[in-house]
């Protein structure tokens, strides 16, 4: 239990602080600050929306069960554990009625002691983005799988203005998109699934088609990428996604094979070959990816996949080289 004063509303919130944290890690400029950029702007592409319009327009409205009101709120205290915020979903039902405890309130909780930032930073402004999309996304599709409701977390950020960084993933690919362990490389890759989906399947009206399916997972993304009008298997556009990740170069016919909104460091090969001929194994997690690469070649190589004839894979080849252009063709596998 704590003491806590609003200290700035808006015309969709209000700012309430923990009174042992005014004005020792937040005061009245800051929530101004906080205000304004939930309001009225941001700090990215859409510098005339506030996280209010960004998130609303493109995941849908937050809940609004208990409370009766049309604001929701932010509360800002000392955290104490390394995290930055959450949405309790526990404040959506009667007290006493689950097993936590319950504001009976629509509540975004923030750190006012996260080491990204203090409260009004552009960080701590895309975490509150981020953890009000879970409000909405729950509000919409309750169940949905988790790697799905945070890469859209993370498309807030990015739409917001303050990505997170792209690190930890890039090291290590062979990440399965489809599971969620809450590591910060779990992050990354579905901040970039969400970003590619947005970028290459129709932006705001297929991510909002996404939060309202009732479907949840890949089969999700099937259904608003086949209504949005796209005749695609997700095997595939996984397979373009790994090859973008790569090599990020929308030059590249026919566009699918980088990003627009965002520059990612380099992908690291699982293996890099440079004496040939040669030959090696390996195993890779599902909806995952491995890279392998051949240097120093004399001539245009001459390849063989031999993969486990119960799984499905999908298998590229990318020819870079300074003086030509770049080629990806695919593979095809009996």
């Amino acid at each position: 239990l704590k003491p806590c004063t609003v200290r700035g509303m808006g015309a969709n919130s209000y700012i309430v602080v923990d009174d042992d944290e005014w004005n020792v890690s937040i005061d009245q400029a800051e929530v101004d600050l906080i205000v304004a950029h939930f309001e009225d702007m941001s700090i990215g592409s859409f510098p005339d929306q506030g996280i209010w319009d960004l998130n609303t327009s493109h995941f849908g409205d937050p809940p609004n069960p208990l409370d009766g009101l049309d604001r929701i709120f932010l509360l800002y205290y000392r955290f104490g554990i390394p995290a930055d915020g959450y949405f309790w979903v526990f404040d959506q039902f009667p007290d006493g009625t689950q097993p936590w405890a319950s504001n009976e309130a629509d509540v975004v909780y923030l750190a006012t002691d996260s080491s990204g930032g203090p409260p009004a930073s552009a960080y701590m402004l895309a975490v509150a983005a981020h953890e009000f999309e879970h409000m909405i996304h729950y509000n919409q599709d309750s169940n949905e799988d988790s790697w799905v409701d945070e890469g859209l977390g993370e498309l807030a950020m990015w739409l917001f203005g303050h990505p997170d960084q792209i690190s930890a993933f890039n090291s290590n690919p062979d990440n399965s998109l489809i599971y969620w362990g809450g590591g910060w490389a779990d992050y990354i890759k579905t901040y970039l699934w969400s970003l590619y989906a947005y970028e290459q399947y129709g932006g705001q009206p297929t991510i909002w088609d996404l939060i309202h399916h009732p479907m949840n997972g890949m089969a999700g993304y099937l259904a608003a990428l086949t209504g949005q009008g796209y005749n695609v298997l997700m095997e595939d556009v996984f397979g373009d996604w790994s090859v973008a990740n790569y090599l990020d170069d929308t030059t590249v016919p026919f566009g699918q094979y980088g990003y627009s909104g965002d520059t990612l460091p380099p992908f690291l090969p699982f293996r890099t070959h440079s004496s040939f001929p040669a030959a090696d194994s390996g195993t890779v997690q599902n909806w995952a990816t491995d890279y392998i690469r051949l240097t120093d070649l004399s001539a245009a190589p001459t390849l063989s996949f031999d993969g486990q004839d119960t799984r499905d894979f999908r298998v590229s080849m990318m020819a870079l080289d300074p003086s030509l252009p770049t080629i990806v063709e695919w593979v095809s596998l009996d």
